[in-house]
């Protein structure tokens, strides 16, 4: 019913009281002295059906973002691994598959002979070769290459920023914990923050994360992925995350970021890691990571797919944590009786849930 927003109003509370040096604790003692005042019982209930309403549209949010991001991920799947366009374009041409791809060919064929196969249009699959070669990765479309990720890209880290210089307010300072939220579409509450003059000293000297980059968590949780946004403003710290930047040949972000999420690309990440206490990756082992690399044209209608895709994840994400500040701002008023639930501020909220 009510019970558990009751205890995300208190929480904060809990917090407070919490006690430990390396871990916040709280007993028995400190949650009898907790008071609250609570509606009637009957009131609880109309209360909770609304709150529930919030959860029901986030949690329908996170579904379709599901969805979203497994379709991004098939599609990466169907061009770059099991190279769905060449073996059609093979089949039509007549041209020889080569052995290894031979099932997936075989699996491709009852495919297309199905009633709901729906091919891609003309102007794309002619994008794509209709042949294979050999490579260091096996047999791959022709005239697609192999390269190292130095190749592609530039990887480093950022400049150390000792405790010293922390501060309880201005630039964001991001830990593997952050981007591991950002990743997951979580918003984040930095606790440590750097100076302005600081952050501005390294934009000039060093460059800071832009639209475009990725971070990568390097130790301990290894291999989530952020993509920075053209609205993020942070820095982060050193040997904890690994940056991807400076794009030589081609704009790809979208690309490495399903790589990183593929089957193929968490199998390379976890035979580089090292360390046994506390795992980590460096950056000369992400450095010597072979990547396949396609023609131009299909790398470039790939991220304006997936770029949309990423857009309508974000949009839903906005959503979502615009609809958690709302409920967490009306659920101690209503608790409280500062708010009924008849009353303008409320109904405003409603229609903000139909999406009015």
């Amino acid at each position: 019913m009510l019970r558990s927003h009751l205890f995300r109003k208190l929480r904060k509370d809990i917090q407070r009281q919490a006690t430990g040096s390396v871990q916040d604790n709280i007993n028995l003692q400190t949650l009898e002295r907790l008071k609250f005042k609570i509606p009637k019982v009957d009131e609880q209930k109309k209360i909770a059906a609304f709150l529930n309403n919030f959860d029901k549209k986030i949690t329908l949010n996170r579904q379709i973002n599901q969805t979203l991001e497994q379709m991004a991920q098939a599609l990466f799947k169907s061009w770059f691994v099991d190279f769905d366009p060449v073996i059609d374009n093979a089949l039509d041409a007549g041209n020889p598959i080569p052995e290894t791809l031979a099932e997936r060919a075989a699996r491709r064929q009852t495919a297309r002979a199905s009633d709901d196969f729906q091919p891609l249009p003309d102007d794309v699959r002619l994008l794509f070769p209709n042949e294979f070669e050999e490579s260091e990765l096996g047999w791959i479309p022709k005239g697609w290459g192999v390269k190292e990720l130095k190749k592609l890209v530039d990887i480093s880290s950022s400049k150390r920023i000792f405790s010293k210089e922390y501060q309880d307010e201005g630039i964001p300072f991001y830990r593997g914990k952050e981007i591991s939220e950002l990743s997951k579409g979580r918003r984040v509450q930095s606790d440590i923050f750097i100076s302005e003059d600081r952050f501005k000293e390294f934009q000039d000297k060093y460059g800071v994360p832009k639209e475009g980059d990725i971070l990568i968590t390097s130790v301990g949780t290894i291999g989530n992925t952020y993509l920075v946004e053209k609205s993020d403003r942070f820095y982060f710290k050193d040997g904890n995350l690994t940056w991807i930047k400076a794009y030589h040949d081609l704009f790809i972000p979208h690309y490495f970021i399903e790589w990183f999420k593929s089957s193929h690309g968490k199998e390379v990440i976890e035979s580089i890691k090292i360390g046994t206490t506390q795992q980590a990756i460096t950056i000369n082992s992400l450095n010597s990571i072979k990547i396949l690399q396609a023609n131009s044209s299909v790398h470039e209608l790939f991220e304006e797919y997936v770029r949309s895709i990423f857009l309508k994840v974000r949009l839903n994400n906005t959503e979502s944590n615009n609809l958690e500040d709302i409920r967490d701002t009306l659920l101690p008023k209503l608790i409280s009786g500062q708010l009924r639930l008849d009353s303008p501020e409320i109904e405003k909220a409603k229609s903000l849930l139909d999406g009015e």
